[in-house]
């Protein structure tokens, strides 16, 4: 297996990993754009992407085949983080619904807030889980 970003090429590869996810009804592809893909014998397995708002990153798709060892999430993450350095974010933020993905994100150095988070000047809203946390992760 293998973690890189994702180039124009794999762009449809995504897609049709994406799409056999039930619950991701809309796909966008600028969003695929700014994507960490883990790679395994010409299949993606697991993807994380980050939606940009000026200065911030939204994670937007973090999707992983389950037989994916936690280190390759790790690792996926981590990949991201030196992308958001690239792209040069000021911040990246995680909406994550559970405990597992919560204890994950911190980490790797991702904190819990508990403050209203706006992204292009609109309040942004927890649609789909009351329960969700944000995650913030300063970029330096």
């Amino acid at each position: 297996m293998s973690i890189s970003v994702i180039r124009n090429n794999d762009i449809n590869l995504l897609k049709i990993f994406l799409e056999c996810i039930p619950s991701i009804k809309d796909i966008k592809e600028e969003v695929l754009l700014n994507s960490i893909v883990i790679v395994d014998n010409n299949n993606i397995v697991g993807n994380i992407s980050i939606e940009l708002y000026d200065k911030k990153g939204l994670i937007r798709y973090f999707v992983f085949r389950k037989s994916i060892n936690s280190n390759y999430l790790t690792k996926m993450i981590e990949e991201l983080i030196i992308l958001a350095k690239e792209l040069k974010l000021n911040e990246i933020i995680c909406i994550a619904d559970n405990n597992d993905v919560i204890e994950l994100f911190r980490g790797l150095g991702f904190n819990v807030i508990n403050k209203n988070i706006y992204f292009d000047e609109e309040l942004y809203k927890i649609s789909n889980n009351v329960n969700s946390s944000y995650l913030s992760y300063n970029v330096k």
